[in-house]
């Protein structure tokens, strides 16, 4: 393959010039086939000045691989469409974003590609748009009935007070179901903490 040859071209490759790059599905007898992380690496860490990102669903991208996604530092838009690419994928590419203002993906099922949606949580996904919260303006993000919504933590967005420039938020009830779960749970740990401080300062009789 072409590209997976760039790292080992002497002078290096790159494409300062790139600002727009979409890859789409690859099709076989009418079916729509995932593409390998490892054959778009290449390209990306070869354009350093991205700045608008759209990719279909990759597969081969896991977290006990140690691969990472190369610094987006111009990255604008990410559009990962009607995605099935696994949680560690999504949150590496927004984590590695500095400054994102446009964010869509409508998560998909899993099924027919390489990497169980099981241990995929919609929280996270939440967690991770945290990192660019002074950027972000757009957020939409769909997901589908069966993606679990995972566990909140103390940092989990329940809130988007802090996303000081977001104006178009569209999410479907199960995306806005990640951030009422993490509501609820900040609710719920805020009131026993005021219980317990208040039994601490009771005076005893």
């Amino acid at each position: 393959m072409l590209l997976p040859s760039f790292p080992d071209v002497s002078p290096k490759v790159t494409f300062p010039r790139l600002r727009h790059l979409s890859i789409d599905y690859y099709y076989i007898a009418g079916d729509r086939w995932a593409i390998g992380y490892n054959q778009i690496a290449p390209l990306l860490e070869a354009s350093p000045n991205l700045e608008y990102l759209a990719l279909p669903t990759l597969e081969r991208f896991w977290e006990h691989q140690g691969i990472k996604v190369p610094k987006l530092k111009s990255v604008k838009t990410i559009d990962l469409g009607e995605s099935s690419s696994g949680m560690f994928f999504v949150t590496s590419i927004i984590t590695s974003c500095e400054s994102l203002q446009s964010f869509e993906l409508h998560w998909c099922t899993s099924s027919g590609y390489d990497e169980s949606h099981e241990e995929w949580s919609i929280v996270k996904i939440w967690d991770a748009l945290v990192h660019v919260r002074r950027t972000i303006q757009e957020i939409m993000f769909e997901s589908i009935v069966d993606i679990p919504l995972g566990s909140p933590t103390a940092d989990s967005v329940s809130s988007l007070s802090e996303f000081i420039d977001l104006r178009i938020l569209k999410v479907d009830g199960r995306s806005f179901e990640g951030m009422f779960q993490a509501w609820a749970f900040k609710t719920r740990s805020s009131d026993r903490s005021e219980e317990h401080t208040s039994e601490l300062q009771s005076p005893v009789l």
